[in-house]
């Protein structure tokens, strides 16, 4: 009886101050009068222990800054590439792991001196019940919140998580004359400052590079990186890599592209193939089995179409890929600005968020038109990627924020081949029919404007030269075209000038090829040796095939020497075949240079043995027709050459590159 008195008339402990054993039971601590221990450790003979913690803060009153939250989360990966860093038995040691080890230092260094705790936090607690393992709690190493971040996470005060790798966003050093540009994602996810050599990657996923025998060394990788960037890039810029960007960081963020770089460069003719072979049968698994899309893939096709003749040719794949290439930029919405959705999207519970298009995909969707149209226009198969208004969009953002000097070259290709996408639009429009002939002065119109706009670095540029010289060598050819039915004799001046003209324009394109050294046709693209090609055939038929009053024939074989000038490109030829004999190893005679070389050979055997045949119907009886003597005597449409078997408007490509067409 008197402890149930003293039970209401003692008094109940302060919030917080009860003790050990009443906190533990969560039962009510009521303090005796005069006597140390509690009314409830007195019933039960256990020894009163006053709890020493102080009273739990509200935590949802508690107000965490956002910098003390990621300040937290550094901390935590910062323990996180300590523990990694460490070396484990009979490891190897390499630059990623020495430089995380030193970009760790410096961010530990960053964090710990803005970092502040609360000593109230480590005496929490007070009336929760204490836990069954007094062991300390563990430091989260294994399983961090915050290292969980993938790649290409940024947090919201710029700073981006990079794989294992912290840096700040940094932007680039702006072009003379221009302002500094906000920063900016870029194409490796981060604009590159000039220290880039100095920080790590993500780690490499082999699943994301061809599987091949041959793997370039890290010298070869370099070299072969600095080679496709300053000799290579000049003739299709269709990516930035700064002068910064390393072989292997170039590996970890693009391994496809990385590979297809490593081809085209590559030294070694039967390393080549095999390379060619491997990328080949990646690009058919991850894209018609395992359906992937990514710019990496994207970029990698690009450089496999643009430097086609360094990979072997047992069959055309030049249109297969192409298609591919034009898929890519569809599935990953390229093509499209961000608010161009699709109405399908209000079926799907997870609709992506509207993302502002980056420069690198503007970029590349500029250079997928113009690789697809140079690849359409030479093979007469496939269309091109159609031009669209956010094309004209990306063409206007990207004169406006150039970020090197290749935009500008870049910039001013796409315009030239969109002349020529209009000849073949007009073409296809009215087949076997020349276009009106007004239209064809406007093109040559905004062609001459183009070249009479050219930035002052790019008037004596070899690539636009080179290009515009071509698209008005198409321009004139089209002119040039036979009407279907007769017309006045008024108009035969007309068609004479657009004989010379095209004749003209296709000799100042070789004359213009001849006096750039060989050294540089390693270099040159796919597209460029169409061209070539093409302005070869352009003259012979010029000379030897147009049955036309307006054209004269012999007058125009007087003027250039065709077999001297096949002299001249095959002598080109055999000395770059030459110069890279000793790097090229057992495989030199396989190369594009060899063969194109033994073809032109060919090609002026052939033409000889054709114009003695010719010569001597013409002094044999009279009235013998030409045609059965072999030289074809057909009008402009025709052009069989029974020598090389070339087949149609398009059969020198095919015999030119080997692309033995099915």
């Amino acid at each position: 009886m008197d402890a149930v008195v003293d039970a209401t008339t003692g008094m109940p402990a302060p919030y917080g101050r009860a003790c050990t054993n009443c906190a533990r039971a969560k039962c009510r601590c009521l303090y005796r009068a005069g006597v140390a221990d509690c009314e409830r450790c007195n019933r039960l003979g256990k020894q009163c222990v006053p709890s020493v913690s102080v009273r739990r803060r509200n935590g949802k009153r508690l107000h965490v800054s956002r910098a003390a939250q990621l300040e937290e989360k550094l901390e935590d990966l910062v323990t996180l590439l300590r523990n990694q860093a460490a070396p484990a038995p009979n490891a190897v040691p390499n630059a990623v792991s020495a430089a995380a080890t030193a970009s760790t230092t410096t961010t530990t260094t960053t964090t710990t001196t803005d970092t502040t705790t609360a000593p109230a936090s480590e005496t929490e607690a007070a009336s929760a019940p204490a836990p069954a393992n007094d062991s300390p709690p563990s430091a989260g190493v294994d399983t961090p919140t915050s290292s969980t971040r993938s790649a290409s996470a940024q947090a919201d005060d710029g700073t981006l998580f990079l794989g294992a790798f912290v840096a700040p966003v940094t932007a680039c050093t702006p072009l003379p004359g221009r302002p500094a540009p906000p920063p900016r994602t870029s194409l490796f996810g981060t604009i590159f400052p000039p220290s880039i050599a100095d920080r790590t990657v993500p780690p490499l996923d082999l699943g994301h590079i061809p599987s091949c025998p041959y793997q370039p060394t890290g010298l070869e990788a370099e070299e072969n990186l600095q080679t496709f960037r300053d000799h290579m890039l000049i003739y299709l810029p269709f990516v930035n890599l700064p002068p910064t960007m390393t072989a292997e960081t170039l590996r970890a963020v693009y391994p496809f592209f990385w590979f297809n770089i490593m081809t085209v460069t590559c030294k070694k003719i039967n390393y080549q193939m095999v390379m060619g072979d491997a990328v080949k049968k990646f690009i058919a698994q991850k894209m018609v089995v395992d359906h992937e899309k990514s710019l990496d893939l994207l970029f990698g096709i690009m450089t496999l179409l643009t430097w086609s003749q360094y990979y072997k040719k047992d069959k055309s794949y030049l249109s297969v890929m192409t298609c591919l290439a034009q898929s890519l930029v569809f599935d990953l919405g390229l093509d499209k600005g961000p608010f161009d959705i699709s109405p399908y999207l209000c079926f799907k519970c997870d609709s992506p968020v509207p993302k502002e298009k980056t420069l690198e995909e503007r970029r590349a969707v500029l250079a997928c038109f113009l690789i697809t149209s140079q690849v359409s226009y030479a093979m007469k198969r496939m269309d091109a990627l159609n031009w669209t208004p956010f094309l004209d969009e990306c063409l206007q953002v990207l004169s406006q924020q150039r970020e090197w000097d290749g935009d500008d070259l870049l910039l001013n290709m796409v315009k030239i081949q969109l002349i020529v996408t209009q000849l073949t639009r007009a073409s296809s429009q009215s087949p076997g029919d020349a276009p009106p002939a007004m239209f064809l002065s406007a093109l040559l119109t905004q062609l001459r404007d183009i070249g009479g706009n050219l930035p002052h670095r790019l008037q004596a540029n070899d690539t636009l030269l080179m290009h515009i010289l071509y698209a008005e060598s198409a321009i004139h050819e089209h002119a040039r075209v036979p009407p279907k039915t007769p017309k006045l004799s008024a108009t035969d001046l007309q068609r004479y000038e657009a004989f010379e003209a095209s004749y003209q324009a296709s000799n100042n394109w070789l004359d213009a090829h001849l006096t750039l050294p060989p050294s540089s046709y390693t270099n040159m693209t796919f597209a460029y040796w169409c061209h070539m090609g093409h302005c070869v055939i352009s003259i012979y038929r010029l000379l030897f095939h147009v049955d036309d009053p307006a054209w004269d024939r012999a007058a125009a074989r007087e003027r250039i020497d065709l077999f001297g000038l096949l002299d001249r490109l095959m002598r080109g030829f055999d000395e770059i075949t030459e110069t890279r004999r000793l790097d090229a190893g057992p495989g030199i005679d396989e190369s594009m240079f060899a063969k194109s070389s033994k073809l032109i050979r060919m090609m002026k055997s052939g033409w000889l043995e054709e114009r003695a045949v010719e010569r001597a119907a013409q002094e044999g009886p009279r009235g013998m027709p030409l045609q059965a003597a072999g030289s074809g005597g057909a009008g402009e449409g025709d052009f069989a050459m029974p020598t090389l078997g070339f087949e149609g408007g398009d059969g020198w490509m095919a015999e030119f590159f080997e692309m033995n067409w099915e």
